[in-house]
């Protein structure tokens, strides 16, 4: 069994830049792989500022 968890996330090196990213983790706590793309989900302006806070 495994668990794939999509998220936001920002580049360490340039913060303007956010990748939508997932990560799959494998049954004994290993990460099995990390997927990265540039392509953000649509949200509407309120909820993605929100979002970036967090």
């Amino acid at each position: 069994m495994v668990i794939i968890s999509p998220f936001l996330e920002r580049d360490m090196n340039h913060e303007e830049v956010i990748w939508n990213t997932a990560v799959v983790i494998g049954n004994h706590d290993n990460i099995i792989g990390i997927h990265r793309k540039a392509d953000i989900p649509y949200f509407s302006k309120p909820s993605l500022k929100y979002l970036l806070q967090c």
